[in-house]
């Protein structure tokens, strides 16, 4: 080991163990939560999770993985070569997956490394599959790679462009995967033989040089296994899990999503158009969903009784599973009627990016946040199953995130404006735990008495919920 690294390392070292212990940075209402902890990492930190039991954190970033008993003492330090993206826990918590640009490593809780898979090409994402006893990765060397987690390469699946996604079918018996030369690959894991989904009769070429474009933007396959759809440009295609080209569905702009139903017989798209549209796998449409502006989201509630969209026109919608609109929910500032106000100088005011579900669907949080933090409302929203608001949660700049806790019983929210905020179901703000930093995430304990919170000050936040 060179001087310089043995230097870095120590510096590294002598500023983790400097962590902070028992700092109060709260503003609470009934002193329901404190920071126990404040965990110190030397760069910036991408991801934290907790233990097994809820008394140790794993924290990654820099060119560390550091993990840490709750009240702060450093149990471990693991340092890497180049950036940690990523960090899990594997093999029951007896394990510690790291995921880097251009390796991933397997280390024992004590630091020790097991398995080192390098990749010259720089590995783009990994998959493992449910029991943890294999991977997929896949990098810009135009290649899906599978392994299993003793670090052996099973074998390789070559692809034509650099590649976009991998990932496994429900049943883990297939491997989907996806390049930038808009061609889809079929892999049966058993005898890795792999049927090509090519695009290439689709292209649609025009003097128009943004028109030259192709997008391959995703690729769904059907929870039975049985179809795939695949996003390209302005139209939904749809195909056999043999390759066979079945059917084309066209929006009338760039699609943003598509999700299947449970029984693999329909699925809604939707698009910068301003619709959400539901299919037959037929060729049948059953219902256009219509927005103001283009739809950012569609999801089915449990029962797929009713779909849920949301949108860049500051609402948020609730349909019959036949496409009658039950229920508008407006975001933002709202004029006499009810209706969310839109500045026409700034498209996306406040725009509806991300809802969450309780687990009995009886409650909906949804996110709304303008581009411009100085423009609109930046806010949380609690609602009812029925489409009426409950609450409004304020934050003073774009908030990033929101979760329930276990119990769900309490609601926290997280932003820019250096503050996650911990409310009760009633939307009544109970803690406002202030940061230096913009908090990028927040996780909950699974007994719902401790909470995580990353920042991008190069801190991690434990807190105790009382």
């Amino acid at each position: 080991m060179s001087a310089l690294k043995r230097t870095s390392q120590l510096i590294a070292l002598i500023l983790l163990l400097c962590s902070f212990v028992g700092v109060s940075n709260v503003s609470s209402q009934n002193e329901v939560v404190e920071n126990i902890s404040v965990l110190a990492h030397n760069g910036y930190v991408s991801g934290a999770s907790w233990g097994e039991d809820d008394r140790s954190v794993l924290t990654w970033g820099d060119q560390f993985v550091q993990l840490w008993s709750i009240d702060g003492a450093l149990i471990n330090l693991i340092s890497q070569p180049d950036f940690v993206l990523e960090a899990e826990w594997v093999d029951g918590n007896t394990r510690i997956f790291t995921w880097s640009l251009n390796a991933i490593r397997i280390f024992s809780v004590d630091g020790a490394l097991q398995v080192e898979i390098s990749d010259e090409g720089h590995i783009s994402g990994y998959v493992l599959n449910h029991d943890e006893t294999r991977m997929i990765t896949w990098s810009y060397d135009n290649s899906v790679k599978l392994w299993d987690m003793n670090g052996e390469l099973l074998y390789t699946i070559p692809h034509r462009d650099r590649v976009v996604q991998a990932y496994w079918d429900s049943q883990e018996a297939l491997i989907i995967s996806w390049d930038e030369g808009a061609t889809v690959y079929v892999t049966n894991v058993d005898n890795a033989t792999t049927v090509e989904l090519s695009h290439e009769a689709w292209f649609e070429m025009s003097i128009d040089p943004m028109a030259n474009q192709i997008f391959l933007g995703a690729v769904f396959i059907s929870p039975d296994s049985h179809y795939i759809l695949s996003l390209l440009n302005n139209k939904v295609h749809l195909w056999a899990i043999d390759g066979t080209h079945l059917l084309t569905f066209t929006h009338d702009d760039g699609l943003n999503g598509a999700v299947w139903s449970g029984d693999s017989n329909r699925f809604i798209s939707w698009s910068f158009d301003g619709t959400a549209r539901l299919w037959n796998i037929d060729g049948s449409l059953i219902a256009i969903l219509q927005h103001e502006n283009g739809v950012n989201g569609a999801q089915w509630n449990r029962d797929e009784t009713q779909i849920f969209t949301w949108s860049q026109d500051s609402t948020a919608r609730i349909w019959t599973d036949e496409g009658q609109l039950l229920a508008t929910l407006s975001h933002g500032n709202l004029d006499s009627s009810g209706q969310s106000i839109i500045d026409p100088r700034i498209p996306w005011t406040n725009w509806v990016c991300c809802v969450v579900w309780n687990a009995d669907q009886t409650a909906i949080l949804t996110i709304s946040s303008p581009f411009n933090a100085r423009e609109g409302v930046n806010a949380a929203y609690l609602w009812n199953s029925d489409g009426e608001l409950v609450a409004r949660m304020n934050h003073e700049f774009p908030v990033y995130g929101v979760a329930w806790n276990p119990e769900e019983n309490l609601i926290v929210t997280w932003s820019a404006d250096r503050t996650a905020k911990v409310w009760d179901v009633d939307g009544s703000l109970i803690a406002t735990l202030n940061h230096d930093g913009v908090v990028i995430s927040a996780i909950w304990s699974s007994d719902g008495r401790s909470l995580l919170t990353v920042s991008d000050d190069y801190l991690v936040h434990v807190w105790q919920v009382n």
